[in-house]
């Protein structure tokens, strides 16, 4: 089995399913809409992701959607938890660090206001690809979170595309996808139909079909 940000990153697999993504990425760039103000920063390498990972559990614990008492301390256990990575001792952060991580969760918490949350939904295996959680699913709309200072990549809609078609796969269909970036204050926001003929020139079944079966073949190859 493969995690799904594993399966994300499979070159030969978006290259056959979704090969107009990068125009797409560049309209979804060219057609951001703000809703929030950007936050200053952000702290450099690994510690930015800590923060960035601390705003999201902030807003998690702010809607009582979270069973951490330590967000800082279950934030470095789940990187910790991660493959390859180098491990990472409990950082002190600055004042102006801890703003920063209650700023972003401020900025989610505002795209998420007066609507039905879910965080961190499990999205079902599926072929080769492990049981997963999601960053959000907020009404009918699936969300990725990125909390970073660059614009939209393809590697964002790949990511946003493999969960949707475990869910897809499962019996579950999400017509909305947003990538949400918090830190900017941006997010793009389309139906799954718009994306799919935007990245693929297919219809969103289509499309995540073509995805569910790249997850079986690779199951029956390995």
């Amino acid at each position: 089995m493969i995690s799904a940000r594993t399966f994300a990153r499979q070159s030969a697999v978006w290259s056959d399913v979704t090969p107009l993504l990068e125009n797409f990425v560049r309209w979804a760039n060219l057609n951001e809409g703000a809703y929030a103000k950007r936050v200053p920063g952000p702290s450099s390498g690994r510690l930015a992701a800590v923060i960035s990972e601390l705003g999201f559990e902030y807003s998690c614990l702010h809607t009582g959607r979270t069973a951490h008492a330590d967000p800082l301390g279950f934030v470095v256990q789940a990187m910790n938890q991660l493959p390859g990575g180098r491990q990472l001792r409990r950082p002190h952060l600055s004042v102006a660090q801890e703003a920063e991580a209650r700023a972003l969760a401020r900025n989610i918490d505002a795209f998420c206001v007066d609507k039905n949350v879910q965080f961190r939904p499990i999205i079902p295996g599926c072929g080769v690809v492990d049981v997963a959680s999601a960053d959000l699913v907020v009404n009918d709309t699936l969300i990725e979170v990125k909390s970073v200072t660059r614009g939209f990549r393809s590697s964002d809609f790949r990511q946003i595309l493999t969960y949707l078609a475990m869910k897809h796969a499962s019996g579950d269909f999400l017509p909305r996808v947003t990538v949400l970036n918090p830190r900017s204050g941006v997010h793009c926001s389309v139906t799954t139909e718009f994306l799919a003929q935007n990245a693929a020139g297919a219809s969103a079944i289509e499309l995540l079909d073509a995805v569910v079966g790249w997850m079986s073949e690779m199951q029956v190859s390995a």
